[in-house]
């Protein structure tokens, strides 16, 4: 038993502490991955985004566009304490061509797009998400629009009717 004295109690701490992270890295991560870093929901959103050209994100978590496989346009990360500015750019982007969806959280989705058609696609990152395709609009409907301020879109000024 010479092997277990105490001058030697560093190799049995660097055995542990390595079985421990070699457990963690090789078994309990990967499972909590798809969970995690958005990748089940951002395989959702892309099968469900299949037929649409363009894609915009209001409100976006970070382990989306990690995750995305497509090319995307967010309408500002850094601005949350403009999120009814935030969606009212979205809806006028939405608006200004077919082909286009948007996906946006329960609370974008209430204030601009109450009446619009989606596509319920789950939860994720404890938000609720939507995606709102696009209908062509007649070009009457898009210059009233685009005279809207669109920073009152929370206050019920702008719907977006889909």
């Amino acid at each position: 038993m010479a092997w277990l004295r105490v001058r030697d109690g560093w190799l049995a701490y660097a055995g542990a502490l390595a079985a421990v992270l070699m457990t963690i890295g090789l078994i309990i991560y990967p499972r909590m991955d798809a969970l995690r870093s958005g990748r089940t929901f951002v395989a959702k959103l892309e099968e469900a985004s299949r037929g649409v050209a363009e894609l915009g994100i209001v409100g976006f978590r970070e382990q989306h566009l990690l995750q995305l496989r497509r090319p995307s346009v967010n309408f500002g990360h850094a601005r949350w304490r403009e999120r009814p500015v935030e969606a009212a750019d979205a809806a006028a982007w939405l608006v200004a061509r077919p082909g286009r969806a948007l996906l946006v959280e329960r609370e974008a989705r209430e204030a601009c797009f109450r009446t619009a058609r989606t596509v319920e696609l789950g939860r994720a990152n404890r938000a609720e998400w939507s995606l709102c395709p696009a209908r062509p609009m007649p070009p009457a409907s898009s210059a009233a629009i685009a005279r809207v301020p669109f920073s009152t879109c929370a206050r019920g000024a702008f719907q977006y009717r889909g």
